[in-house]
């Protein structure tokens, strides 16, 4: 599931007016225009009703490779369309970021679809489990692929390892990996990533050490050091689950990472996180730019609701030496939005900012006017 988000990073997923909607029967009152047309290339086939989501001769519905069926009566045939045709959608973008094949490497045929259950609680949350997806979607498509996409890594995650095992990877490898393919713009800058280190509390389990924080931003920051730092692709990572069934989490992330000088245990050391990856790769990979302002903002974000793929990214500013920094790195060159919330909660904005080459230089608050738009009425 999603966690820890930002307030204005929330309201820019679930609360925006649309900059292009669905005019098929997927009925989606916000969703990206590119992803409105891959929804619109998925076919779904009705099928006779029946119980497979423990609900008593449900509606069912059949795609390329699901099952899909109703968790309850309030699911209307527009929703239940619209969650089929998002969640094919995601499933085919994952196949392609994860080099992977459907039938020979998930073992998904014509008579052996994996399974959709869909509830009508709109509560933005879901989860994967073996040949299978339970999934509360809104009426948000953009959000409701992000969502889909991480749960569905999670099935992926199940099929290609072995749970049951002791070698199963480690939480925050599983949500990490699952995070950033479902949500990349939702990560840490390296001021957050070291603040996160330094400020967590409880009790750590000593193969868990900073990683027991249910924090998946943090998760996915560490998941991006292994690929866009380290180099390691999405299949390297995948391939940890096949060879950790056969013996250790440790073991089989230490080989993929065996040409790499790092190992597991640096990445359950403070030490390594702070300096290494914050205050090393990610400091220099990370957008900064100077900040001049007259109001203490607690909270900024970029609408980036055109590209479905990403989401929009927040700000992390430093008064100290008043700048900003941003993870760009997934937001394509374009003039976007900015809002900013401040100590009292107004919300000012939009302004734009342009971005170019995953940077957009400085950013001056000081006259920014507050904010009047959809954004700011949505509820």
């Amino acid at each position: 599931m999603m966690h820890n988000k930002s307030i204005l990073t929330l309201a820019l997923t679930a609360a925006l007016t649309a900059c292009g909607s669905s005019s098929d029967n997927t009925n989606s009152k916000m969703s990206a225009p590119a992803l409105t047309e891959k929804m619109n290339l998925v076919t779904t086939t009705v099928k006779a009703d029946g119980n497979i989501c423990n609900y008593d001769a449900g509606r069912i519905l059949s795609t390329e490779h699901f099952t899909i069926g109703v968790m309850d009566s309030g699911v209307t045939d527009d929703k239940f369309q619209a969650a089929a045709k998002v969640a094919e959608v995601a499933f085919n973008d994952l196949l392609i970021a994860l080099d992977l094949d459907a039938t020979t490497d998930l073992d998904i045929t014509t008579e052996a679809p994996w399974t959709i259950c869909v509830d009508s609680l709109a509560a933005l949350n879901g989860s994967g489990d073996e040949n299978s997806l339970d999934f509360s979607p809104t009426d948000d498509s953009n959000a409701n692929y992000r969502l889909a996409k991480h749960e569905l890594v999670h099935t992926i995650q199940m099929e290609v390892g072995d749970v049951n095992s002791g070698g199963y990877p480690e939480r925050w490898f599983n949500e990490g990996l699952a995070h950033r393919l479902g949500s990349p713009a939702s990560t840490f800058t390296s001021s957050q990533l070291v603040g996160f280190v330094e400020t967590r509390s409880g009790n750590y389990d000593e193969t868990e050490a900073i990683w027991s924080d249910p924090h998946n931003d943090a998760y996915s920051t560490i998941i991006g050091y292994l690929t866009d730092g380290l180099g390691l692709s999405n299949k390297d990572l995948l391939n940890v689950y096949i060879n950790a069934s056969n013996s250790s989490f440790e073991t089989a992330l230490n080989e993929a990472l065996s040409s790499k000088s790092v190992t597991l245990y640096d990445l359950h050391n403070d030490n390594f996180i702070i300096n290494t990856i914050a205050g090393g790769w990610l400091e220099n990979f990370q957008a900064k730019g100077e900040l001049t302002t007259n109001k203490f903002i607690i909270d900024a974000a970029i609408n980036n609701r055109v590209d479905y793929l990403s989401g929009s990214p927040s700000l992390h500013f430093d008064y100290d030496d008043s700048s900003y920094e941003a993870r760009l790195e997934t937001v394509k060159d374009g003039t976007y939005k900015l809002y900013v919330m401040d100590d009292t909660k107004t919300v000012y904005g939009p302004m734009s900012v342009t971005i170019k080459d995953h940077a957009m230089g400085g950013i001056d608050l000081y006259d920014i006017a507050k904010c009047t738009d959809t954004f700011c009425s949505a509820d």
